[in-house]
């Protein structure tokens, strides 16, 4: 195992509510030796899952991209191939603290066939990933700040740009909508029907944000704040660019 993934997942327990972990195999509590965490296991409870903590080995194969993967229990190896297979209709947010995650072949530099791109393939809307190896000592920190800003409430974190722009578009977005219904026959509005769809699509999404939990709903949306926040605190901390600066956003 690597030296500080025990420390991250403890970083985690500590903050995660216990009822909102997924405990993987036969294991009755966090499985901090990885020793269920088998390809199969893992597949398993990605169908449940929200939100994906990676703390292992990446691998990038520079020849055969869909033969990268992720380094689990006994070496064996979850693939970007068969991550690409998954159809994941509860994912949102994946946290790749591994190495090589969100790593492009220079030679193809318009292509890109990574860990990161086959979690938003499988149905995760935002991802950390990283450029290249990243340090293991950064990992535990990157674990707090992450979980701190997803799971505490909005009297502990006032609400950043990002959320107070989310309200504001969806008081105005559904405003607009309801000003458009014409009350026809058969209709709900005068809008072609494709436009119908992805307004009540959109409408509704963002709405989300504002339901039984508002913290935590906002706060699954502000990602890239997050990482930002971990790269000025290494910066700040002194850290060399190669640190903080592998690590990027994702989605949306």
């Amino acid at each position: 195992m690597i030296p500080s993934v025990k420390d991250e997942l403890k970083k985690i327990v500590d903050i995660v509510p216990h009822d909102d972990l997924i405990t993987l195999g036969n294991s009755n509590g966090p499985d901090f030796e990885g020793k269920h965490t088998t390809v199969e296991n893992v597949v398993k409870g990605l169908q449940r899952a929200n939100v994906l903590h990676v703390a292992c080995h990446g691998v990038q194969d520079r020849n055969d991209p869909l033969k990268s993967g992720l380094v689990l229990a006994g070496g064996k190896m979850l693939t970007v191939e068969e991550i690409m297979k998954l159809n994941l209709p509860n994912a949102h947010t994946a946290i790749l603290s591994a190495c090589h995650t969100a790593s492009n072949d220079a030679a193809v530099p318009d292509e890109s066939i990574n860990l990161a791109s086959a979690l938003l393939y499988a149905g995760f809307s935002s991802i950390l990933g990283t450029m290249w190896p990243m340090s293991d000592c950064d990992g535990p920190m990157i674990a707090e700040e992450v979980y701190t800003a997803l799971f505490n409430s909005r009297e502990k974190n006032p609400p950043g740009v990002h959320d107070i722009l989310m309200l504001w578009v969806q008081q105005n977005l559904e405003d607009w909508y309801q000003r458009c219904r014409l009350g026809q026959e058969g209709t709900e509005t005068g809008l072609p029907a494709e436009i119908e769809t992805f307004l009540r699509t959109f409408t509704f999404e963002v709405s989300l944000c504002d339901i039984k939990d508002p913290g935590r709903r906002l706060y699954l949306l502000s990602l890239p704040e997050i990482i930002d926040g971990i790269a000025r605190k290494l910066r700040a901390q002194g850290a060399p660019v190669y640190r903080w600066a592998t690590f990027v956003h994702i989605g949306v």
